[in-house]
């Protein structure tokens, strides 16, 4: 989003605030951050990023990217999350939602700054995580239904904890044919 009140933008679960340096900090709610573009980017795209850890009450975090149409309480939208969590360790999945219906593969989190190149291309998932490729045309768990005009991309990450806060950077997004 351009500032903190984006009318091109769905700020639904957090806050966000655009920093003088471009990037947008993003203070989870009780649960996580969820904000999207309302421009349709269609089902084929790549969006290649980096977070920072901010701040957290433990050691957890997550940062990641929502789409497809997301909403909290629906399921017709992925998330791609990088996350460090006490049970699962550091991981990277792709979920429906938020939900444990999800692909998961094992990564090293750094503590502060995490990189992502993430790919949605013929219904297939190819992503990066700090340099180092996770997944390799992958099918998500389930294939979501929408139109190609319906599909949204926004930020955001499930929280088990309302004080996290992460800040997103050179969030860059190219539609692919």
């Amino acid at each position: 989003p351009k500032d903190d009140n984006d009318p091109n933008w769905v700020f639904s679960i957090g806050h966000a605030h655009r920093q003088s340096d471009g990037s947008l900090e993003v203070e989870s709610g009780a649960k996580g951050h969820l904000l999207f573009s309302k421009i349709h980017v269609g089902e084929n795209f790549e969006v290649r990023g980096q977070f920072e850890n901010v701040r957290s009450t433990n050691k957890n975090f997550q940062g990641g990217l929502v789409m497809g149409m997301p909403d909290f309480d629906g399921f017709e939208w992925y998330g791609f999350r990088l996350k460090r969590h006490d049970e699962e360790g550091d991981l990277a999945c792709v979920a429906i939602g938020w939900t444990r219906e999800q692909i998961t593969q094992p990564v090293t989190l750094n503590d502060v700054t995490n990189t992502f190149d993430f790919i949605l291309k013929d219904g297939q998932v190819t992503a990066s995580v700090n340099g180092v490729q996770i997944f390799q045309n992958v099918t998500p768990p389930r294939k979501i239904y929408l139109s190609n005009n319906n599909y949204l991309l926004g930020l955001g990450a499930f929280s088990d904890s309302s004080d996290s806060v992460v800040r997103y950077r050179n969030v860059q997004v190219r539609k692919l044919h």
